[in-house]
């Protein structure tokens, strides 16, 4: 049974790590090429922090509310004579737990602001304000690694563990 149980994890850690590892190296990827989009002029339309809420069951019978805050910004662009609206600020953007980290990011993009809009040439649709790489594009691909060498532990730990038995009952034998 321990044995089934461990490959059910090892695979389920498997599976886990490298599906976040491979959309962790798309996000590198597209914040990278970000850097290399061309920019046009475009004004911020609306911007304030969102607020999420999420319940955590933490245990049986108990739970606690979690509210992460999401810097939003609207923005209008025109490529070509064409309209154009994005809200997205960097490649990755993820929600925090810290306010004022939101607050200041929304601080910076007051509405009617003018602002570089960076845009995918072959996708205007797909635009931000701050190209590159962040230290939050990161995040998926350092969970994806720790979840892969967490399976790989497991499974070492596996094979060690068998093979010291295997010897203890071979020396118990003799």
């Amino acid at each position: 049974m321990k044995k089934v149980v461990a490959i059910v994890f090892v695979t389920l850690f498997l599976g886990i790590g490298s599906f976040l590892l491979y959309i962790g190296i798309l996000d590198i990827l597209r914040a990278g090429s970000s850097m290399f989009w061309p920019s046009v002029q475009g004004v911020v339309v609306e911007s304030y922090v969102e607020q999420r809420s999420h319940i955590l069951n933490t245990r049986p019978g108990r739970s606690s509310l979690s509210i992460t805050h999401n810097p939003y910004v609207l923005y209008r662009f025109n490529v070509h004579g064409d309209g154009y609206s994005g809200n997205r600020i960097k490649s990755v953007d993820l929600g925090s737990s810290d306010s004022e980290r939101a607050i200041k990011i929304v601080d910076s993009y007051p509405e009617g602001r003018n602002v570089s809009v960076f845009y995918l040439p072959e996708n205007p649709n797909e635009s931000l304000l701050e190209p590159g790489l962040t230290l939050s594009t990161w995040f998926r691909v350092s969970l994806g690694v720790a979840f892969i060498a967490s399976a790989i532990l497991m499974l070492l730990t596996q094979i060690i563990t068998r093979k010291v038995k295997n010897e203890e009952q071979i020396n118990t034998k003799q």
